[in-house]
């Protein structure tokens, strides 16, 4: 903004952009009203900036002869100007100020330009985590289960430490948010157990849990965990809780390691180390069965789009089965293996994103292909980790190998891949309500770190029956 004898003769910089900023109504002298424009931006935008004069009369007057600069060219850069409007192009986060003279006439408007993947913090902790998805709560807090020693371990949105309690042996298993806001989290000692948002423990289950799998939490509230535990004499069962953490009922089943899946609030579907998958009634009874043609591994199935199809990740594969009727639709095949399939997740349109150790997918709802990126795989060949969070405007986060990537939803494009800033192997990433990503790396040095990257897109929440589109939040619908 220039002050002094320029505020008497002024060019005025209107920024036609998308995004709205402020406008600062200058002291009308002689007619003259000076507008300065604060605007943001991101690495890689073009906007349109045009300069005009008030005519007196309540109109702008055009000019030609205008030429523009920009005060720092590592952030802006004039791509081409005609006549009063010029293409600024953003190369580089920091704040820059465009300005347009005309002879003795000048005005300037300031752009603060951000970068997609920047690093916006990490924070290390003592101690192994296990790749689990960050389950993230509606006001940004993030939880985590740390596998040895074994706790819950919550920070801010902005990594800040906020607490931590002792979990019984540990897990490997994601936390969960239920529709009251209690976390819910298992470990391999047999403990169920639901915090508030605060830390502090509301109930408790120490006869029966699994560390290896999350629980499923109706729109009721009720919860349902697989486990084994002294009232099933060390047999595997599945057990319904209600909301305050009483025992409803406990169905006998075969071992499921993998999460259980709740669809349409009146079917409980669980995938079994037997290769059997089975859709249950809420009260327990069986309402289908499927065999699948390979063994389950340590990811869960997940919901298609339409809030019926549900998929249901295999060693090498990919079923999709109607979820009422357990009808089986289709079934991919991964193209490589080792493979390692993870959790799909469904996007706005319909299409199936499955990531496996060596690829990542984007299937129709039918199962054809609609495009694939063999430099995208996970790099997971064993454990947990991998998996997509899918973001709104078309957008996906995910690890591939050791880098972090966005990519173009509709076509497997890779939009920004960057390094992991700090040492060890990327888990899945979650989306927090100021559309930053989150994550957890683990090291053979058994500490880890949670990293916080700058996102520009929120969770995608518009079309999915369920609470997000990433791993954390599959849980539910």
């Amino acid at each position: 903004m220039f002050r002094s004898w320029y505020l008497r003769r002024c060019v005025v910089l209107v920024a036609a952009l998308a995004c709205s900023g402020a406008t600062d109504q200058g002291d009308a002298i002689s007619g003259l009203n000076l507008s300065v424009a604060t605007r943001e931006g991101w690495v890689g935008e073009r906007k349109a900036v045009v300069a005009t004069r008030p005519d007196g009369a309540g109109g702008d007057q055009w000019f030609q002869g205008i030429t523009w600069e920009v005060t720092d060219d590592a952030v802006a850069r004039i791509d081409g100007s005609s006549d009063s409007t010029a293409t600024v192009r953003f190369v580089g986060k920091g704040t820059g100020v465009v300005i347009a003279r005309l002879g003795t006439l000048a005005d300037s408007a300031t752009f603060t330009v951000r970068e997609e993947g920047e690093l916006l913090g990490v924070t290390a902790w003592a101690g192994k985590a296990s790749l689990n998805t960050p389950a993230v709560d509606d006001a940004g807090n993030i939880y985590l289960i740390r596998s040895d020693p074994g706790a819950v371990v919550s920070f801010t949105s902005g990594l800040a430490f906020r607490w931590e309690h002792e979990l019984l042996l540990g897990g490997v298993s994601n936390p969960v948010i239920s529709n009251g806001g209690l976390v819910i989290a298992t470990s391999f000692g047999g403990l169920t157990i639901a915090f508030d948002a605060g830390g502090n423990v509301v109930w408790a289950d120490s006869g029966f849990g699994t560390g290896e799998a999350s629980p499923a939490v109706s729109r009721a509230g009720d919860l349902f965990q697989s486990g084994r535990g002294a009232e099933t004499l060390g047999n595997w069962a599945l057990k319904r809780f209600a909301a305050d953490g009483s025992a409803i009922a406990t169905f006998q089943s075969a071992p499921v390691r993998t999460s259980p899946l709740i669809l349409g609030d009146s079917v409980l579907i669980t995938v079994g180390s037997d290769r059997v998958a089975v859709g249950r009634s809420l009260t327990g009874d069986t309402i289908w069965t499927v065999l699948l043609p390979s063994s389950p591994r340590f990811f869960g199935p997940s919901i298609g789009s339409n809030g019926r199809d549900v998929y249901i990740p295999t060693d090498d594969r990919v079923v999709a089965v109607d979820g009422f009727s357990g009808n089986v639709l289709w079934n991919w095949l991964a193209p490589q293996f080792p493979t390692n399939v993870m959790s799909p997740v469904t996007g706005r349109d319909g299409k199936v994103f499955i990531q496996t150790s060596t690829t990542l997918v984007a299937l129709g709802p039918d199962g054809s292909t609609a495009w694939r990126a063999d430099t995208l795989g996970s790099g997971h060949f064993s454990g947990t980790g991998g998996g997509p969070a899918v973001a709104a405007d078309g957008v996906l986060y995910a690890n591939c190998n050791l880098d972090i990537c966005s990519v173009n939803a509709a076509d497997g494009s890779v939009r920004w891949r960057i390094p992991l800033p700090v040492s060890g192997r990327p888990g899945p990433i979650s989306v927090l309500p100021d559309s930053s990503i989150v994550f957890v790396t683990i090291n053979l040095a058994d500490s880890s770190y949670v990293v916080r990257l700058r996102g520009r897109f929120p969770l995608e929440r518009s079309s999915w029956p369920l609470d997000g589109g990433g791993p954390a939040r599959r849980r539910r619908n």
